[in-house]
């Protein structure tokens, strides 16, 4: 099973904490987040220090088994991956977004996401609530939109997310390194 663990988002409060949209269907939902067959990462550029650059290579590097999709019209090519030219332009499905790209165009790929069918979103985009009260508004209208679209929120300004879990977890934090496999625990000695 998925743990959500220790994971903490910018706030410092436990990433289930930061997961909105998540319903009845809570496991589910969060499973769409933490075991996705596609990503794509919405803002990704080629500058090595930036923090998008980082999510796309720790899934490349954190062997992450399926689709990962850099959107970027500007860009063809990044870390050997096409670039696609906007989300609605990737071939076949998608189940999470990682959006890092200004707060205030993110209620637009929210908006296309949605019909793109994408199943969840992960936010590292800052400039919301943690910049006073149109940082707030912004994000409202994303936590509120996103859910409406059939989307779990991972909220804006978060770390990532992480998973050691096998098969095909992500790693799309802004951290620079890539976890370790999850290994079962040690048996007490005797």
């Amino acid at each position: 099973a998925t743990q959500l663990g220790c994971a903490r988002g910018r706030t410092g409060a436990p990433l289930a904490a930061s997961i909105r949209g998540v319903g009845p269907a809570g496991v589910q939902s969060t499973a769409r987040i933490l075991a996705p067959q596609a990503i794509d990462v919405i803002g990704a550029g080629r500058i090595a220090t930036t923090t998008v650059y980082a999510v796309v290579r720790n899934l490349i590097e954190g062997h992450f088994t399926a689709a990962v999709y850099p959107v970027n019209p500007n860009i063809e090519r990044l870390l050997g991956l096409p670039c696609a030219t906007t989300i609605e332009a990737i071939d076949g499905p998608v189940d999470v977004a990682v959006l890092a790209i200004p707060a205030e165009q993110c209620i637009d790929a929210v908006d296309a996401c949605a019909r793109k069918g994408v199943r969840g979103l992960v936010v590292i985009s800052s400039g919301f609530a943690e910049v006073g009260a149109e940082g707030l508004a912004l994000q409202r209208a994303l936590l509120l939109r996103a859910p409406r679209g059939g989307m779990p929120v991972v909220r804006p300004n978060s770390f990532g997310v992480s998973s050691t879990a096998p098969a095909r977890s992500p790693h799309a934090p802004r951290a620079p390194h890539t976890p370790t496999p999850r290994r079962p625990p040690r048996q007490p000695r005797r």
